[in-house]
């Protein structure tokens, strides 16, 4: 028996239902023409959208800002504010620093101005002889000054820089007043000048070395007559011996190079007898 074709059905396709369309504030109206108030449809209450939650930061790959970065973000913001504390000491040592300036500002101004000039000359050292013969020769060795500046600062001056007055050795006189000029300053000191006692008969009239003092010095040495003794002659023919000292010398300075005389001078009962003897100074 052979198959016998059955036609296939078609499918129907059922046309889609028209949507109603929706009203919105429709009235509703009920009882026509009755007293009922007219009720609107009352509008749905909308609801707000859940917040979105932020996904995680992986702290292994976030960015991480350095503090510097902080200090500046703070900064711009305006939250970054100095506590109270600090700004008083900034501006304490401000002000600080302003008055010191201006201190040193003066002091420079007031230095650079200050010109420094002599301002007094006093002696610093006598010199060696002070008590002077009729006669004898002036001798103002070892005389040493001191000139005092106007900054207060001090210069010793040597007496033979100086310019030297007063001295006069022709008559005799208790006070004589020495006048030492330096610069502009100047400053005295006294010297006595004695007659020279007479040589009665019957006395002594000679003196003489039996041993020489030290004869060689150096440029600058100061007198030494140890060791030196002398011999008086008197009339009579004895002798005495006696040492030599320091005060019996006069004339000695060892400012200048060469040979030099020194003189002896000894007085006794009123009785004045002299020898000398020479001495060299050498660099």
């Amino acid at each position: 028996m052979k198959n016998q074709y059955k036609p296939t059905k078609l499918k129907t396709t059922k046309a889609p239902k028209p949507k109603k369309e929706k009203q919105t504030k429709v009235e509703k109206i009920t009882n026509i023409g009755t007293a009922k108030a007219i009720k609107l449809n009352k509008p749905k209450k909308v609801k707000e959208p859940k917040p979105v939650k932020q996904p995680k930061v992986d702290k292994s790959t976030a960015f991480v800002p350095t503090k510097m970065e902080k200090a500046q973000k703070l900064e711009k913001a305006g939250r970054l504010q100095q506590p109270k504390n600090v700004k008083l000491l900034a501006a304490i040592l401000g002000s600080v620093v302003v008055v010191l300036a201006a201190v040193l500002l003066l002091i420079f101004l007031r230095n650079a101005e200050e010109v420094v000039e002599p301002k007094e000359l006093s002696i610093l050292n006598m010199p060696n002889k002070t008590t002077y013969y009729v006669g004898e020769s002036s001798d103002f060795f070892n005389l040493k000054l001191v000139m005092t500046m106007t900054n207060g600062g001090e210069i010793t001056v040597n007496g033979s820089e100086c310019e030297i007055t007063g001295f006069d050795s022709s008559v005799p006189v208790d006070v004589q007043i020495i006048t030492v000029k330096y610069k502009n300053l100047s400053t005295t000191f006294n010297v006595s000048i004695k007659e020279i006692p007479a040589n009665p008969t019957g006395k002594y009239n000679n003196l003489t070395f039996k041993t020489l003092p030290k004869t060689e010095y150096k440029k600058g040495e100061w007198l030494d007559a140890r060791g030196g003794v002398l011999i008086v002659h008197y009339d009579d023919g004895t002798t005495r011996e006696m040492e030599l000292k320091d005060d019996y010398v006069y004339g000695f300075r060892s400012d200048k190079l060469g040979p030099l005389e020194l003189e002896v001078i000894y007085i006794e009962n009123g009785v004045l007898c002299t020898t000398t003897y020479t001495i060299t100074v050498t660099e």
